[in-house]
């Protein structure tokens, strides 16, 4: 029969359950394994509590070595609360949490292995890219992919200020049709869940930058620099995008549709609206702002767009026609002031 796990054993052991854990919760925004991982870092604490008791000596050369001007056991402390609670990060932030963890755990590993007379042991670093890309994960996650946070400089807004960006706004036509004839909140919830994540997942494909969620559609941007630092065209990226919602959204719409106790007149889907040209940006507070014409004019642009359409201004129209050969049909539209305007319309 083996021999009982000594204090330091089992403190190394259940640390290395929690860092499992800790690794998939944190890299998925807190999502996975929240209870598994909030069980381990008390099993944790505890073990790592015992060892200190024993071992005050381990205490004292560990607080020469944790990077933070809180004592640990204050430090474990906050932790053992934060693995009582719902809360999603022991400390004040996903990066802060990280670092202290990472300050904590480093030398602890080290010192355990001596105890235990370990010939060799696994080594790890925290860098200040990883503390960075987890900064601008949090700045940009709802705009922009991870793929294009790590690639793009610090100054986002000023690169997509500098170039043109095409200009998409969608709207579901007879939206207010779907929620009032149809069988219930959920059955709407989960269909118009369903649109809304195939559309984020379509611009992170295509390398654009959402916007926001309006109550019937979505704005977004297909910007040239952006594009182009991802090694393609910001026109092919956009045309690629509005064909493939399309695509998902007839189906789904007219599978909807089948549910409506009063079905519309009118052919139920995704209007698409789009301009181009330069529009300012800004990010404050976690809020992109973005003000242009462009965006004015993608909105009456989707205003003439029916179920299945994408319409385009006259500018947008010439500038897709220099690579692509479309059939835009001419359409007259009219803005609210009265004045008249032609668009360009095409069947997707």
């Amino acid at each position: 029969m083996p021999p009982p796990a000594t204090p330091p054993l089992r403190c190394l052991v259940s640390l290395q359950s929690f860092e499992t854990y800790w690794a998939y919760y944190v890299q998925s925004d807190a999502l996975l394994y929240p209870q598994e991982c909030k069980a381990a870092a008390r099993e944790w604490v505890a073990a790592v509590t015992d060892v200190l008791r024993e071992d005050p000596a381990l205490g004292e050369s560990l607080a020469d070595e944790i990077l933070s001007e809180q004592p640990l056991d204050e430090l474990l402390q906050i932790i053992s609360s934060w693995a009582g609670t719902d809360a999603g990060y022991p400390f004040e932030s996903p990066g802060r949490s990280r670092f202290v963890l990472f300050s904590i755990t480093s030398p602890l590993k080290a010192r355990l292995h001596e105890r235990l007379g370990l010939p060799a042991s696994a080594s790890a670093e925290y860098s200040f890219d990883e503390m960075d890309f987890q900064r601008r994960q949090l700045m940009w996650g709802a705009h922009l992919s991870k793929k294009l946070i790590a690639m793009l400089p610090e100054n986002v807004p000023e690169i997509l200020s500098q170039s043109d960006s095409i200009v998409v706004i969608g709207d579901i036509r007879k939206s207010q049709d779907l929620m009032t004839y149809g069988p219930d909140a959920a059955f709407f919830s989960r269909n118009m869940l369903a649109f809304l994540n195939t559309t984020r997942q379509l611009l992170v494909e295509y390398d654009g930058v959402f916007d926001k969620f309006t109550g019937d559609g979505f704005l977004a941007y297909f910007n040239a620099d952006i594009c182009a630092r991802a090694g393609r065209d910001h026109r092919e990226c956009f045309l690629a995008f509005a064909r493939a919602l399309t695509e998902f959204s007839t189906p789904h719409f007219e599978q909807w549709a089948r549910s409506l106790r009063k079905h519309p007149a009118d052919t139920i889907g995704v209007g698409i609206g789009a301009d181009i040209g330069r529009v300012t940006f800004r990010h404050d507070e976690s809020v992109l702002f973005a003000v242009g014409d462009a965006i004015v004019w993608a909105e009456r642009m989707c205003s003439k767009a029916g179920a299945g359409e994408l319409m385009v201004n006259n500018l947008l129209a010439g500038r897709l026609s220099e690579t692509m050969s479309l059939p835009f049909e001419k359409t007259v539209g009219q803005t609210k002031a009265g004045e008249t305007f032609l668009g360009y319309r095409l069947q997707l």
